[in-house]
Formats: C-alpha cells, sequence, structure tokens
C-alpha cells in the first residue's frame, strides 16, 4: 500500500474513533442533564407527599405508625436527592407527633 494511501487510512480512522468518542460523550452528557431532571423531578414529589403528610395529621394531631413509616421513606429518598429545609422540618414535626388521637389513649 503506498504511504499516501495509508495516511488517509490512518487519518480516515483517527476522524471515525474520534466522531464516535464525541457523540459518546454528547450522549453521557445528554444522560446527566435527564438524570439530574428525574431526581429533580423526583424530589420535588417527595417533597409533596412530605407537606401532605404534615399538613393532614399536624391539624389532626397525631400520625398512625404505618403513616410513619411510609413519611420515613418518603423522608429518606427526598433527603438521598439533596433535600433538606421545609422538608426536614415538617419531617421532624409530623414523626414527633403522637400515634394515636389523645382521645384513645
Amino acid at each position: 500500500m503506498p504511504d499516501w494511501l495509508y495516511d488517509i487510512a490512518k487519518a480516515l480512522t483517527i476522524t471515525a474513533i474520534s466522531s464516535a468518542i464525541t457523540g459518546l460523550i454528547v450522549q453521557l452528557k445528554n444522560r446527566q442533564k435527564v438524570e439530574y431532571r428525574t431526581q429533580e423531578a423526583l424530589k420535588k414529589l417527595l417533597r409533596s407527599n412530605i407537606v401532605a403528610i404534615h399538613e393532614v395529621y399536624y391539624n389532626r394531631g397525631y400520625c398512625p405508625v404505618h403513616v410513619k413509616e411510609i413519611l420515613q421513606e418518603s423522608y429518606d429518598m427526598y433527603e438521598s436527592f439533596g433535600g433538606n429545609g421545609l422538608g426536614k422540618k415538617m419531617f421532624d414535626e409530623t414523626m414527633k407527633l403522637p400515634e394515636q388521637p389523645e382521645e384513645e389513649l
């Protein structure tokens, strides 16, 4: 094979590999953006769940054990996605509530 043909083949191979790597990097960045957006959406849904549980049971003055278990699971996931602040405050307030209404105690 002539040297010039070898040089062209080598240049085409390098270009093809570079293009493939660039394409993979772009796909990875796009996937990371989608994953970030998905995590943010889940965090907001979990926060909404924490807020809803708090509103219902804080106003009632008690929170049953099974609801506290759901709240704990929701908060653990919320926190793993970087949630804190208001969600933490509402979680703590709800978890401190008695598990039965006072008239049943």
